[in-house]
């Protein structure tokens, strides 16, 4: 069994923070199962919902590469960065939250960007925060990002094929020694190669 490097591109290498988004910019992320052909609401993360960003990720399947091995069932999706919710407010205790896109590079993932909420005060409200967050809220922001996401590749459809155009190197595990392979080429006649 082997197992894909981190590409440089992903790397952190000393760069810096970059919250400047387009408001075009695509966000990655994985999701376990569709509903009617559509990511399921239920299965959006809230809050701190993590993602790739288009920008500095090449391409979707590198999400697959930094996450190896638990989530090769999952499917992608995308949604562009205007279409986070700046603000919901409760349906009960109508305290209004607010929704940003923050950079927060990760050493083997530079691209990785979570979709956080801060309070009427600016306070970052935390994941382990979250039941403080009235459940109409979760639910808006989960219909919301829901409808804005293209499904780019179904659950259950992982081909290692996919990583075909990224220059990596083979280290095999399980006692078989490192071996390198030439860039832009994926051997997966036995399945048996899973990205990073």
């Amino acid at each position: 069994m082997a197992s894909y490097q981190t590409p440089e591109q992903l790397k952190l290498n000393a760069r810096v923070k970059d919250n400047a988004f387009a408001p075009a910019e695509r966000l990655f992320y994985l999701f376990p199962k569709l509903d009617g052909g559509e990511v399921s609401f239920q299965e959006i993360q809230f809050p701190d919902q993590s993602t790739n960003r288009a920008k500095y990720c090449g391409t979707p399947e590198w999400l697959y590469l930094t996450l190896y091995p638990k989530y090769l069932s999952y499917g992608i999706a995308s949604f562009e960065t205007s279409a986070i919710p700046f603000e919901l407010t409760s349906s009960t205790t109508k305290l209004k939250y607010y929704f940003f896109a923050e950079h927060d590079p990760l050493d083997d993932n530079y691209s990785h960007t979570e979709v956080r909420c801060k309070n009427k005060d600016g306070i970052r409200i935390p994941f382990e925060e979250k039941k403080r967050i009235h459940k109409s809220v979760k639910m808006a922001y989960r219909m919301e990002i829901g409808q804005a996401s293209a499904v780019l590749r179904a659950p259950e459809s992982f081909e290692a094929s996919w990583l075909a155009a990224v220059p990596f190197v083979v280290q095999a595990i399980e006692g078989e020694g490192a071996v390198a392979q030439s860039e832009n080429s994926v051997d997966d006649a036995n399945g048996e190669k899973n990205p990073k």
